[in-house]
């Protein structure tokens, strides 16, 4: 079992800055609060779509609308890519 890099455990923890709704949320929206790119969470959300709702991988033409699930996953993911990538 690989051991945890120093720090990671509580940057999982990390809060997410606070946002007025509960509402599905857009590209724009999920990687401003996140931290990254809207290409990256688009790269993210077609990737790691086993652990996402439907809504954040529609298909071709159709708006993604991201869930708070999914913006918990992809917090995940951006933290074990930022520490876990040189």
């Amino acid at each position: 079992m690989p051991a945890i890099v120093p720090g990671l455990r509580r940057a999982l923890f990390r809060p997410l800055q606070k946002r007025a709704t509960l509402s599905a949320m857009n590209v724009s929206e999920v990687a401003n609060l996140i931290g990254t790119s809207p290409d990256s969470l688009r790269r993210w959300s077609n990737e790691y779509s086993a652990f996402l709702s439907p809504g954040a991988t529609p298909g071709k033409g159709l708006p993604r609308d991201f869930n708070d699930h999914d913006l918990r996953v992809l917090n995940f993911v951006a933290i074990a890519r930022e520490n876990y990538t040189s």
